[in-house]
Formats: C-alpha cells, structure tokens, sequence
C-alpha cells in the first residue's frame, strides 16, 4: 500500500507542475491536468489515510488486550459509523496454535476472562473479544472482533 502513496505523490506533483507552473499547452489539455492533479490529490489523501491506520493497528489493538507480538502485516477495516463493533485484521508467520497458545495465558489477557477457547472468546465488563484464526500458506491471519453490550 505504501508504493501507491508514492505513486499518488509523484504523480500529483507531476500534474501540478505541468497545471500549474509549465505554461506552454493547449486549454483544453491544461483543464485536464488541472483535473487530473486535484483527482490524484484526493486519493492520495484517500491512501495516506489508509497506510496510517494500518500503522496503528498494533497501538489500537493494544488499548484493550496484548497485541500478538509477531504480527507483520495488518489490513485496514473501517468503522462503522455509530456501531458497537470494531475489527482489526493482521497476519503473522506464527501458526493458530501458537496464537492459541499466547492468549491461553493468563498474561497476555490481562482484565478479561475467557468464555471459549475454540475459538477464543473474552469478556470484560460490557466489552467482548473474540479472536478468529485463519491459516495461510504462509502464515495465519488473525480477526480481533471487539464488541460493546448495550
């Protein structure tokens, strides 16, 4: 995702340059530019966005229980506008066992108590986790799905 940033950048400069500064075109074709730069601003913005929020994933997750240590790529998954739920999705080389495993441990679950192992599932006042793992070729995916009670 982080190459389409960059190609999102240098193609907004390249259309400002030639919208803006290089004066030596037809009108019709310094409309076109001048469009093209504002359209690849906005999904540049668009993308930023979305490589920032994938970067936070960890810190996000942190907030309310340990985040797996070996995670190495995340995916981001928006909100729902005045939802209860919320969802993270990573991936690790680590198998689902190995996760299983890690969130068995009455350490890495600080505050919240297990209602399933299979899958896992916590409970923590009127806030529910449940973990969900998908095995890969190269790895397993992790869904932390958080949701509050009404």
């Amino acid at each position: 995702m982080k190459i389409y940033l960059l190609i999102g950048i240098s193609l907004s400069l390249l259309f400002y340059y030639f919208g803006f500064i290089n004066k030596d075109r037809l009108e019709f074709v310094d409309l076109r530019i001048k469009s093209a730069f504002f359209i690849f601003l906005i999904l540049t913005g668009i993308i930023g966005y979305v490589v920032w929020q994938e970067s936070v994933v960890k810190n996000e997750i942190a907030k309310f229980i340990i985040p797996y240590p070996k995670i190495t790529k995340s995916t981001f998954v928006p909100s729902i506008p005045g939802g209860n739920e919320k969802y993270w999705i990573v991936f690790t080389p680590d198998t689902a066992k190995e996760i299983s495993d890690f969130y068995l441990q009455e350490r890495n679950h600080p505050g919240w108590k297990i209602n399933s192992k299979n899958p896992l599932f916590f409970q923590q006042n009127d806030l529910q986790l449940s973990l969900s793992c998908t095995e890969k070729s190269k790895g397993t995916e992790i869904v932390y799905s958080l949701f509050k009670k009404e």
